[in-house]
């Protein structure tokens, strides 16, 4: 990957939440990184793999806090679920094909644990 750059040479100006997830990608995901990068969309995907695990928390969040979890409970318990469905995605050794919605953003759904009652 001598010609794909480092996460940290790319991450100037965004978020540390999105480049927590290059890194992650470049880490864990290189093939799929070096993918994204070449097609020019890495930032833009990385970014959006960002808001959707921050919509997806905050939405199981509500939920959880409506069936009587206390709110740091609740946002603990969603974060803890939801961070792998997009951001944290598994290693390619470990699941090397991952699902892509219709906008071509990648995400991985393992069983949800059932350790999400309150």
């Amino acid at each position: 990957m001598s010609d794909i750059p480092l996460p940290s040479k790319i991450s100037a100006g965004l978020t540390l939440s999105v480049t927590e997830v290059l890194q992650h990608w470049y880490d864990h995901r290189p093939t799929m990184y070096a993918e994204l990068y070449h097609a020019g969309n890495l930032v833009e995907r990385a970014t959006e793999a960002y808001e959707a695990t921050f919509n997806a928390a905050y939405d199981l969040e509500m939920e959880l806090r409506k069936q009587g979890c206390n709110p740091g409970m609740a946002e603990a318990r969603a974060w803890e679920t939801v961070r792998e469905w997009y951001m944290f995605l598994p290693t390619e050794e470990d699941e090397p094909e991952l699902q892509q919605q219709e906008d071509g953003l990648y995400f991985y759904r393992s069983e949800p644990p059932e350790d999400t009652q309150p």
